[in-house]
């Protein structure tokens, strides 16, 4: 059972977090696990590091057909529908606004999408970047999966190496959602 989180009373929950596309694609599998270890237990494929209340979830796939429970789709690059896909209750995809192979796979399913880019529609965009320091403005409101708002503002973030800045973004969102404070900022 996949549960929520509850600030409130310390407890974290377990976020799970799937990746849909190409399993030879591991980049933005690998980068995921780096960041999300400061902020809990990762488990990926059998194996749990980290410590902390809060635990992540990575999991790889070609399609998310067949999934149940909630967490965040994360639409990798090499991602391409195949037909119709199923609704995906209680889940928030993340991707590229300009990624229009995931943009047509997400059509008539239901699942809100958190879009990062620079388009006038996104979520998430990039409002400075000098690497290896960048801003992120969140643009809209948008709901983490425990249930809290998360408003717009900007999100200082540190690379401790290069990422693309789709890749930033996408942790970016992937953190916000999993209800990880940005007010210190984010160190990618």
């Amino acid at each position: 059972m996949w549960g929520r989180s509850n600030r409130r009373k310390g407890v974290q929950g377990l976020y799970r977090i799937l990746l849909c596309g190409d399993r030879k694609d591991q980049r933005l599998c690998c980068f995921l696990k780096k960041i999300l270890l400061p902020y809990g237990k990762v488990l990926h494929e059998g194996t749990c590091i980290g410590e902390g209340n809060r635990v992540f979830c990575l999991e790889e796939c070609e399609d998310w057909s067949g999934k149940t429970g909630k967490g965040i789709l994360v639409l990798k690059k090499s991602y391409r529908p195949n037909g119709k896909h199923s609704p995906l209750p209680g889940w928030i995809a993340v991707l590229e606004s300009g990624f229009r192979a995931g943009i047509c796979g997400l059509q008539d399913t239901g699942i809100p999408a958190v879009l990062c880019g620079s388009a006038s529609r996104d979520t998430l965009s990039i409002s400075s970047w000098d690497a290896p320091f960048a801003s992120v403005s969140i643009l809209r409101e948008m709901a983490a999966l425990d249930g809290e708002v998360v408003e717009p503002g900007e999100v200082l973030v540190k690379m401790s190496e290069h990422v693309s800045r789709g890749e930033m973004l996408k942790a970016c969102a992937v953190l916000l959602l999993c209800g990880v404070p940005y007010g210190k900022g984010y160190f990618l």
